[in-house]
């Protein structure tokens, strides 16, 4: 069965209404997409489903997922469950208060009529605290029955985290304590969902360590076996909620919030998928208190065993008796280290919205990114669109994307010669081979990248015309399981057309290009369809197929949202549209091959009659003819420079190297035969960005050397990208 994701308002009379995306990003409420089984897009049918769900996110988190604010995702089970009325209510809102005055944004978490609410607004916040009966508690096993069924519930630590990665792509949790493994496990298999899931969910959580009312070395045991680390905060000591220590030690230590941000960093570059635990002290002046509440604690417990009170039941309960037995002492506790586990959190989260671009061995910027301040221009309210979509599923949640990548998607018709000479003479017909298949230079990129990262992919951002040519295209796409989401269907347009006459040695001798479909590519059109994509990437990349204005938004949006955007000049007639946006200064990488890298260096040199196009030699004379080139392009504000020199390999230069550096071409093996050259630059291309994606510096040679294997596999491919890309043999 076949999982499509759809947009839906909702349902009336057996059928749905579907929100254009512009809708979606004009909203006061960011409605995502409900996961929904149907047949084929053809055949979709709203009989085949009762009902779906939405996710409404809060003005200020939508507005904080606009501008690369830190967020901090809060629990509700302790507003619903774990405090009574009023103190709840005024205990949630000092903790959203505690993580906005921090630097961060408070995401509260909650279901609510079958709706995923990722930060509540005040109403909601009111129910959730003063109706606790009305919440049932929801952990990962119990968010789809919710939600299918439309009612109320608190999420758990287990239930918080999923969504919060899952929906919000929220790398920071704050809570009181996390659920373990309960005394007694040998009889009762009591363990807590919240272990299970830190271990394959990409979060951190900030908790004043487990209660101890639970088993704390049997909970540390599992969370060792399970792979996730137990950071302590200032402490070698892992806590007991109510006591600053249990007897039982931490994986490491931290001592500082920045320290903790830098994990999170080096744990996404690594491509971890597990969560940490960052284990903070109750405050001092409120663990005074920690014996006292001890002694209630195991009174408590034994009552439960007398009264037979188990399972999901056992902590509210321990938690109301508790504050019973030490006259409010331990609710006052729990209140405070609460607030300071906000405090702590909404630090980290600060701190790794700050860095996630940086570099996570020296604490610098690192080399590839590009730095600015003109701001983005929003897309026009009721912005009229251009296009349709060639996707019949609606977007995918922000995260999914590694990379967006912006440009060509083109139907290749390539003629290689029968003259065992391998050229084609002019002013007559020439008997050739013909072959077709689909390419551009964007698309090229983005099948690379993906290839090589398939977890987390990229989307391509083009454009088709509403004919045969167009629906070719996107059936290909989908062949190779690209995704098709970000490919738009230009009504009265031809899709574009390359038409390439190649040297038998696989070069090429003369290109013609039809590819005015892509003057409807806007950047009003892109920010309005595929914002929260864009900011979610890790790095983008577009060609110069795209219109001058179009780089120009996208060039000032990628340095306001801290984003590297690497361009790719496409071709000698299109390669200037850099220069022409004005945007160098706002670019992170550069990829020009040699004819492309004089061309622009004259255009910024304003030398339009400048010497022509140096010729391949050999690797020293290669850097003495590019060493000035390259260097203008760094004048002028690019970071960094990659120059394809085809056989001869690359030249590289970053702003903080003096000379360029010269590395030769993968060696093929002596059988091979070299067929096509058309998408060796954008297979390179793919594959370096990949890299960066996956937290490489630019000028990594781990990461360059793949790109130049990518680009010798595409050479002995009769498809531009070859389909053998993989990550780990590459």
């Amino acid at each position: 069965m076949r999982v499509r994701r759809i947009l839906l308002d909702k349902f009336s009379s057996g059928s749905c209404r579907t929100f254009s995306t512009a809708c979606a990003y004009q909203s006061v409420h960011r409605i995502r997409q409900c996961i929904v089984p149907c047949g084929s897009p053809r055949n979709f049918s709203s009989r085949m489903f009762r009902r779906c769900f939405t996710t409404k996110f809060s003005k200020e988190v939508s507005l904080a997922q606009d501008t690369g604010t830190g967020i901090v995702a809060l629990e509700s089970t302790i507003v619903a469950h774990g405090m009574p009325y009023p103190q709840n209510l005024s205990t949630a809102n000092a903790v959203e208060d505690i993580v906005r005055q921090h630097g961060a944004c408070p995401a509260t978490i909650a279901i609510i009529n079958g709706e995923i609410h990722v930060g509540l607004e005040t109403e909601s916040m009111e129910r959730l605290a003063s109706n606790a009966s009305e919440f049932g508690k929801a952990s990962r096993r119990d968010l789809a029955p919710m939600v299918a069924m439309g009612k109320c519930a608190a999420t758990t630590v287990s239930g918080t985290s999923l969504l919060a990665s899952l929906l919000g792509n929220i790398p920071t949790f704050v809570t009181g304590g996390i659920g373990g493994v309960h005394r007694g496990v040998e009889t009762t298999m009591d363990v807590s969902a919240d272990l299970m899931d830190l271990a394959r969910t990409p979060i951190t959580v900030v908790c004043a360590g487990a209660k101890s009312i639970l088993d704390i070395g049997k909970t540390l045991e599992v969370l060792e076996t399970q792979g996730v680390p137990v950071v302590g905060y200032q402490t070698d000591e892992f806590p007991a909620f109510f006591t600053r220590s249990s007897g039982h030690g931490v994986s490491c230590t931290a001592d500082s919030c920045e320290d903790i941000a830098l994990m999170m960093l080096a744990s996404r570059q690594l491509g971890l998928q597990s969560g940490m635990v960052v284990a903070v002290p109750i405050p001092e002046e409120h663990a005074a208190a920690g014996a006292d509440i001890e002694q209630a604690i195991q009174c408590a417990l034994r009552e439960t065993e007398e009264q037979n009170i188990y399972g999901k039941h056992v902590t509210p309960y321990l938690l109301r008796r508790v504050n019973e037995l030490t006259s409010g002492a331990s609710l006052a506790a729990n209140v405070a280290l609460v607030e300071n586990n906000a405090r702590v959190g909404a630090q980290i989260a600060a701190a790794f919205a700050t860095m996630h671009t940086m570099d996570a061995h020296d604490g610098h910027r690192v080399k590839y990114f590009p730095t600015g301040s003109t701001k983005p221009k929003p897309p026009p309210a009721g912005q009229r669109q251009l296009c349709t979509s060639a996707s019949a599923a609606a977007p995918t949640h922000p995260g999914t994307y590694g990379a967006v990548v912006l440009g060509g998607l083109v139907q290749d018709i390539v003629y290689t010669p029968h003259d065992p000479a391998g050229e084609f003479a002019l002013g007559t017909s020439n008997i050739a081979a013909g072959a077709s298949s689909v390419g551009g230079v964007g698309r090229n990129i983005a099948e690379a990248f993906s290839l090589l990262a398939p977890q987390a992919p990229a989307l391509l951002v083009s454009v088709v015309g509403d004919d045969a040519v167009g629906q070719g295209i996107v059936q290909d796409c989908e062949s190779r399981e690209l995704s098709t989401e970000g490919i738009a269907v230009a009504r009265r347009h031809a899709s574009a057309t390359y038409v390439a006459l190649h040297h038998r040695n696989g070069d090429l001798l003369c290109g013609v290009a039809d590819m005015e479909v892509f003057d409807r590519l806007t950047w009003e059109d892109i920010c309005a369809t595929h914002h929260q994509h864009l900011i979610a990437a890790r790095v983008i990349v577009c060609d110069s197929n795209l219109p001058v204005p179009t780089i120009t938004g996208l060039a000032h949006f990628c340095t306001e949202h801290n984003i590297p955007l690497w361009v790719e000049p496409t071709s000698d007639a299109k390669c200037t549209r850099i220069v022409q946006a004005g945007v160098c200064d706002h670019v992170a990488v550069v990829s020009p091959n040699l004819s492309e890298l004089r061309i622009l260096a004259r255009a910024l040199r304003e030398d339009p009659d400048g010497v022509t196009s140096p010729s391949e030699g050999a690797s020293a004379d290669l850097l003495a003819v590019t060493q000035d080139d390259i260097a203008t392009l760094l004048n002028a504000g690019i970071c960094n420079v990659l120059v394809s020199a085809g056989a001869e390999g690359i030249v590289y230069q970053t702003k903080d190297q003096e000379h360029p550096t010269h590395m030769p071409a993968s060696v093929l093996p002596l059988d091979a035969i070299v067929v096509n050259t058309n998408g060796a630059g954008d297979s390179m291309v793919g594959a370096v960005a990949a890299a960066m994606a996956r937290g490489c510096m630019f000028d990594d040679p781990s990461a360059l050397t793949r790109g130049l294997r990518a680009a010798a596999l595409s050479c002995v491919s009769h498809s531009a990208v070859s389909p053998d890309l993989d990550w780990y043999t590459l």
